[in-house]
């Protein structure tokens, strides 16, 4: 409409160049993300390892085999598998921000409680701001309950959350069983800090 020769093109090139962008760092996070975990043992032992540049290489082939698995649900399923994804992302983020809030609050009464020095970068109009940022999104989980459009949504990022907390508390109870799993054995396995 405005007459740009190419725009078409153009845009499309902008547009792939920063879901690339947006593709790299999602693998960088995913991997660090699961190095993490594993390095606390709540993930696969085997993800710990790095190769000879201290790169996660085994962390980042998972979460590269899960964005394809997402691109094939996308194509096989995109109405089922891949809509139950994106469907279960709306709140999600809700429920995320929420717990961190919630979590913060706690942490800070524990830092007071224990006389320990205010945290370096202390929150704005402690406590009243965080009270009010998890009314905010509270109010915003019952609006999504409300709004027919958005319902699904809701109901798939419970789900979503239940089935996390339901392998959490399982992995908690099995953990608890057997004291010998808390830790994690490198057992000849490089475990230097993943690199960039």
């Amino acid at each position: 409409h405005m007459q740009i020769p190419y725009a078409g093109s153009i845009m499309s090139a902008i547009v792939l160049t920063a879901v690339l962008s947006c593709l790299n760092s999602s693998f960088y996070v995913a991997s660090r993300v699961l190095f993490v975990l594993a390095e606390r043992g709540d993930a696969p032992r085997w993800l710990v390892a790095t190769n000879r540049r201290h790169v996660p290489a085994r962390s980042v082939l998972l979460a590269a085999a899960a964005g394809f698995a997402g691109v094939i649900a996308a194509i096989l399923s995109p109405e089922i598998v891949f809509g139950w994804l994106v469907k279960a992302s709306g709140a999600l983020i809700v429920f995320i921000y929420m717990s961190i809030c919630l979590s913060q609050i706690r942490l800070r009464r524990a830092r007071e409680r224990a006389n320990a020095p205010p945290p370096l970068l202390p929150i704005w109009l402690f406590p009243w701001l965080s009270y009010l940022a998890v009314a905010a999104m509270i109010a915003m989980l019952i609006a999504m309950a409300t709004i027919p459009d958005l319902r699904s949504q809701l109901w798939a990022s419970a789900i979503s959350v239940a089935v996390a907390l339901g392998a959490y508390t399982v992995k908690r109870k099995r953990a608890a069983a057997d004291p010998g799993t808390g830790g994690v054995g490198t057992g000849g396995v490089r475990t230097g800090s993943p690199g960039a």
